[in-house]
């Protein structure tokens, strides 16, 4: 017997494991695959497209019930924890960051990790990119950042850092080599010999890919900052390394501190009595696994994370099977289950809003203890029937 499961292993599920278990509970995670986390850039935004402050956003986030209180705890508790896990955010819900993109756009967020540093708006900047890395193109991120910053001086620089490879590399191939220290120094002394050649001194502020490091990044970016300078990535299309450090971060701990993971297990069936589920079954049905719980934490994601589909019916709920709403809301009530990040359909709608700032939230926002004396009172009342 569990007192929580968690369906999903995004960023949703993995906050919320963890919390739970800050709570002192027994905790499950069942997981299909790894959560659109691994499809992320790692920044916690607040709206989607949108350069919103709280101030001026947080009526969206009122819709769904969460104040500004309960923001304002549940980004100090995350970064709080992301120190804990050491991979430590910066930034504030109240006053936006400007930071850049794999492609060279500017985009403000309220939480980045400390790989990102803010985008200034004059200053030499220096763009660098990777032989063998054909997803980030120094030339292109340059054309777009002086669309957005042309009071900068921008330059750009390639270094021979895979020659021999044999094949095209990722960022997150980048991202591990970087971790050996002999490696790196090759890469610094590379990187000074391209500038050198090209009479480049050094910048305010140096652009990579998403490459600076898995395990070792805050070695990778003390090196760098020490050799040649302050750094930032630029993360883009997964796979980046900034998105796999924030799950493979999360994941670690959540083990170290016993939450008990089935993963590539998939849910078919929730049982549910006199009005709460009792159990869950993963695997299939000839072989069903019984998954008994207190309390059920659903963070598979809308229509975007695979939690609902669309049907020619309208919405399906991929996930429990249970009748739901246009919505994506259950048709019956069932008290002890929990909707988090964006298990309904209602980021489809006008107040669209999930991931980033909305998921920490919403995870931080799960009443374990409240659960507690329900669960009491569920327990009192089937051993009344029973006698």
């Amino acid at each position: 017997m569990f007192d929580v499961v968690i369906i999903g292993q995004g960023l949703a599920g993995l906050l919320t494991a963890i919390r739970a278990k800050q709570e002192n509970k027994r905790v499950a995670v069942i997981a299909e695959g790894t959560g659109k986390i691994m499809q992320s850039t790692g920044f916690m935004d607040l709206i989607p497209s949108s350069s919103q402050n709280l101030d001026e956003s947080k009526h969206l986030f009122l819709q769904k019930n969460i104040s500004e209180e309960l923001i304002d705890q549940s980004v100090e508790w995350f970064k709080a924890l992301m120190n804990e896990i050491n991979l430590p955010y910066e930034g504030s819900v109240h006053f936006l960051s400007p930071v850049v993109t794999g492609a060279g756009y500017v985009k403000n967020t309220a939480l980045y990790p400390t790989t990102v540093r803010p985008i200034p708006n004059k200053g030499d900047i220096l763009i660098v990119g990777l032989n063998g890395i054909i997803d980030f193109q120094p030339t292109y991120v340059k054309e777009n950042l002086m669309k957005e910053r042309p009071d900068l001086n921008v330059s750009t620089v390639t270094v021979d850092f895979f020659k021999g490879s044999g094949r095209v590399l990722s960022q997150v191939d980048a991202a591990r080599a970087m971790d050996d220290k002999q490696v790196r120094a090759r890469f610094i002394t590379s990187l000074k010999n391209e500038m050198r050649t090209k009479e480049i001194a050094t910048p305010d502020l140096m652009i990579f890919p998403s490459c600076l490091g898995m395990v070792n990044h805050k070695d990778v970016i003390e090196d760098l900052n020490d050799s040649i300078g302050p750094v930032t990535e630029a993360p883009g299309l997964p796979p980046n390394a900034a998105a796999i450090r924030l799950h493979d971060a999360l994941h670690h701990y959540a083990v170290k501190k016993g939450v008990r993971f089935y993963e590539d297990e998939t849910v078919f069936h929730a049982k549910v009595y006199d009005g709460v589920v009792t159990e869950v079954l993963t695997g299939n049905q000839t072989k069903p696994q019984a998954i008994k719980l207190k309390q059920l934490v659903v963070a598979s994601g809308g229509i975007l994370g695979g939690g609902l589909e669309q049907v020619s019916t309208g919405l399906s709920d991929r996930t429990l099977s249970l009748p739901i709403t246009s919505e994506g809301t259950l048709v019956d009530p069932i008290n002890n289950i929990f909707y988090i990040g964006s298990s309904s359909k209602m980021p489809w709608s006008e107040t669209w809003i999930s991931g980033g700032i909305y998921t920490i939230s919403s995870s931080y926002s799960v009443p374990f203890t409240s659960m507690d004396e329900k669960n009491k009172r569920r327990d009192e009342k089937c051993y009344i029937n029973q006698a």
